[in-house]
């Protein structure tokens, strides 16, 4: 299903759901559209990775620096989320919603750093140079 076909199902099912955010098109459409956009670049993190220029056939983009299911990347986002949704017109919800985003965007960073540092190492080992080696990060521990 193409991300447009997708989000312009969304888009209308919400409003039809709920009318009254026909008053918000802007940010409806950007509830909508950016987890759209950003799950697919998430996934890419991972090992198993995706294909993020599907339909071209190239092998999944993976940057394998974060486990497939991490709850290290997702509780802070779930909880900022649920804190919104129950207090969506708190401006405290706002930033800490804004501050889980900051923090789960950090530990994705931080991933990446670990993983070219390994990366770096196993550039400068004898044995690993000589093999074929697959990095693979596991839950809760980086």
């Amino acid at each position: 299903m193409c991300i447009n076909c997708a989000q312009s199902t969304f888009y209308w099912l919400a409003l039809l759901i709920r009318p009254t955010l026909s008053e918000h098109k802007k940010s409806l459409f950007l509830v909508i559209f950016l987890p759209l956009i950003t799950h697919p670049l998430l996934d890419a993190f991972t090992t198993y990775g995706t294909q993020l220029l599907w339909p071209i056939n190239i092998p999944p983009v993976n940057w394998s620096s974060i486990f497939i299911i991490d709850p290290l990347y997702t509780l802070p986002l779930l909880f900022g989320i649920i804190g919104l949704w129950l207090n969506f017109r708190s401006p405290k919800w706002q930033k800490i919603n804004a501050f889980m985003l900051l923090v789960s965007s950090l530990y994705l960073i931080q991933g990446q750093v670990q993983r070219l540092q390994i990366n770096s190492q196993l550039e400068q080992d004898p044995i690993a140079q000589n093999g074929q080696v697959f990095i693979s990060p596991t839950p809760l521990i980086h």
